[in-house]
């Protein structure tokens, strides 16, 4: 048996913590007591999908869901075995895979976020998908047991998950005494995912300042939730994890507590299971996929300081940025997109190849005379294990294989290709590319890794354009003409043509833009002569 857990809950008003008496560990509820930000459906884009879609608006219909509550009561309303919902709940129904509980606030509350009657926050708690019906729900000491992950002298594989999607609204820190614990959880975690193909949302800690938790948020395949008020544990993954360094959360939603915000967006990823297995489409509904989705479609507008690097593909606090179902939504409907077409692919769309080395090339143009507001795209992929030899079972972590995402312009002529942006992290299994002003020009999406064993990923991207209106102003000094140009984008090319007759056009300067505004002079002539300023492909 694994150590028990003793229970505590956390709020923003208190973040001590009580010395655990003989447990090796101490889990931790994320409670917030302050209301939750009002009107989150309309933030989070699922107001605006319900407008465009209409009656074929998912409502994560024949979705099923399993939420991990930490204990001793862990279910949403009193029960034991498999029970109808009552009240709020009715028409679901609940299997108590943890043995008889009474009613947990906090489940109930986290139950409202995901499976509950309203989708509207005037109703006080507000999920999007009201047609989730079937929830399993654990208590971490079991669920962490023979439950499902499975660990101690028994050692067996984890228990096949049969639900879509995991909901983990609890937090735990490693220690260096429980730290090669931890790390066999998460490894059973991330192979669970890869192996069984559910979603899994996990929530980090409340409160700035706090450091990211090990359980369950530092897991590889899984997501992690923040605030999209920044009021969350932020930072690199611990020293006590595998691989530590990597930035969590990996997007946010504007709530007030962790707890409320993780089965938030897992109410979302059930919307995109739904539309995806409708569509019948091929790994449109593997975790990697709707993981793909849902970071690429998060916004950034909310976050001024956002930032990434090459080597870090997420913002220090935000992650990817606000959950945007809409957004999400609009790149699997996109349709799944092969590599490698001559021909540029819809502004927004998605793919899914398997690399053992070289290249998979995805081509997207900006039509002259308009540019490029926003690019998103994100590579995901999954970490592996093997069950290492022998007559138990014990996880190895594969090595973790090494994609790149970069994003260029491709010349119109031969010539070689221009970096835009890159995304070449080794301790990630995920990469993002992200621009905003981009000229028009013909772009490839390039996925690259180094050699290894041949392994699955998923590509997701949305790109928005808007018509380019820059001016050219004329003015007249001595015996010259000065034309200046404004309103430009950086890196468009640009040529400004002459006319004495306005049928006859005559080219006199090219130039690819610097800056948002450039000036070209030439000698006057006599007579009346008009000018244009023509945006070209790069």
């Amino acid at each position: 048996m694994t150590p028990r857990i003793r229970n505590r809950r956390a709020t923003q008003e208190s973040g001590k913590r009580r010395a655990p008496s003989r447990a090796l560990w101490l889990v931790t509820w994320l409670v917030s007591t302050a209301p939750t930000k009002a009107a989150y459906e309309s933030d989070c884009g699922f107001s605006r999908l319900a407008e465009i879609l209409g009656p074929a608006m998912p409502t994560g219909s024949g979705i099923s869901v399993a939420t991990i509550e930490s204990g001793p009561a862990y279910l949403p309303q009193s029960g034991s075995g498999t029970f109808p919902g009552s009240g709020a709940f009715t028409g679901r129904t609940f299997t108590a895979k943890s043995g008889t509980s009474s009613l947990s606030l906090h489940a109930e509350r986290v139950g409202y976020h995901l499976y509950g009657p309203f989708t509207s926050s005037a109703s006080g708690w507000a999920t999007m998908a009201p047609g989730i019906t079937l929830i399993d729900c654990y208590e971490t000491n079991s669920w962490t047991d023979n439950a499902f992950l499975r660990p101690g002298p028994s050692n067996a594989a984890p228990l096949t998950e049969l639900r879509s999607i995991q909901n983990h609204s609890w937090i735990e820190y490693a220690s260096a005494a429980t730290a090669t614990t931890y790390n066999d959880f998460l490894r059973r975690l991330d192979f669970a995912i890869h192996r069984d193909g559910f979603l899994c949302t996990t929530a980090v800690n409340n409160t700035a300042g706090n450091a990211t938790p090990e359980l369950m948020a530092s897991a590889f395949n899984s997501l992690s939730v923040g605030l999209s008020n920044g009021n969350h544990s932020t930072g690199p993954t611990s020293s006590f994890a595998d691989s530590p360094g990597r930035l969590k959360p990996e997007i946010v939603a504007p709530f007030d507590a962790t707890s409320w915000a993780t089965p938030y967006v897992a109410s979302a990823s059930a919307l995109l299971r739904q539309r995806a297995n409708a569509s019948a489409t091929p790994n449109a509904s593997r975790p990697e996929s709707i993981k793909a989705f849902l970071l690429a479609g998060a916004t950034k507008s909310e976050f001024p300081g956002w930032s990434k690097s090459a080597t870090v593909p997420l913002d220090a606090t935000f992650g990817a940025g606000e959950l945007d179902i809409a957004l999400s939504d609009s790149i699997l409907s996109g349709s799944r997109q092969s590599p490698d077409l001559p021909t540029p692919r819809p502004h927004a769309a998605w793919g899914f190849v398997s690399l053992a080395s070289g290249t998979a090339d995805f081509l997207l143009d900006i039509p002259p005379g308009t540019f490029g507001t926003e690019l998103s795209a994100f590579l995901v992929w999954n970490r592996t294990l093997t069950d290492a030899p022998g007559g138990s079972f014990n996880l190895s972590p594969d090595p973790l294989a090494d994609f790149n995402l970069a994003l260029d312009i491709l010349p119109v002529s031969s010539a070689p290709a221009i970096p835009i942006d890159q995304s070449t992290s080794s301790i990630y299994n995920l990469e993002h590319v992200w621009k905003k002003n981009l000229p028009a020009a013909r772009y490839r999406l390039r996925i690259s890794r180094t050699p290894g064993t041949a392994r699955d990923c998923a590509i997701a991207w949305r790109l928005h354009s808007a018509p380019l209106l820059p001016t050219l102003t004329p003015s007249h000094s001595g015996n010259s003409v000065t034309l200046s140009a404004s309103s430009l984008i950086q890196g468009q090319s640009c040529r400004i043509d002459t006319s004495t007759d306005l049928l006859s056009w005559s080219p006199v300067h090219s130039f690819i833009a610097s800056s948002s505004s450039a000036t070209y002079s030439e000698p006057a002539t006599p007579g009346t002569r008009y000018y244009r300023l023509a945006l070209l492909p790069r």
